[in-house]
């Protein structure tokens, strides 16, 4: 049951991913708000992979369950990251903003892999140091969120 809704929160992320994110960006408006998408999908997939770090360390998650969930995490935020870097920005106040997502992008994809592989080595003092540094780019994301408003 737990697999089950894993998979549709993961299918949900993805389908919200694909479908705004598609087309290209001409305007600096569209940018922004190609950017604050991003963010968004992004929250949701750091969310839902700390939550499933957390439950599983506190013995309430199945492991095979939370493998299954970080991995998804990891491949969705791989997804994310190859999509808004094929945006090119439109104007130089875009390419300051691509700065500012890029590296919180970067960031969560190399933690989501370090709490992979923390998750399938069993390892719970690693798990929890990746679940809980995914807070940092959390919170870039919360704030770029709001430039496309």
């Amino acid at each position: 049951m737990r697999r089950a809704q894993a998979s549709a929160a993961t299918l949900a992320v993805l389908a919200f991913v694909a479908s705004s994110c598609a087309g290209p960006t001409v305007t600096s408006g569209q940018y922004r708000a190609k950017v604050a998408q991003t963010a968004k999908a992004m929250t949701g997939i750091i969310v839902t992979a700390q939550h499933a770090a957390r439950l599983d360390l506190d013995g309430r998650m199945l492991h095979t369950v939370t493998d299954a969930v970080v991995s998804d995490a990891e491949q969705d935020a791989d997804s994310v990251r190859t999509t808004i870097s094929s945006r090119q920005p439109p104007d130089t106040a875009s390419d300051r903003l691509r700065e500012q997502v890029d590296q919180p992008v970067e960031q969560a994809v190399r933690l989501l892999t370090d709490l992979r592989i923390a998750v399938r080595r069993d390892d719970d003092r690693a798990q929890r140091t990746a679940a809980d540094a995914l807070a940092g780019p959390l919170a870039a994301f919360d704030r770029l969120s709001e430039v496309g408003s």
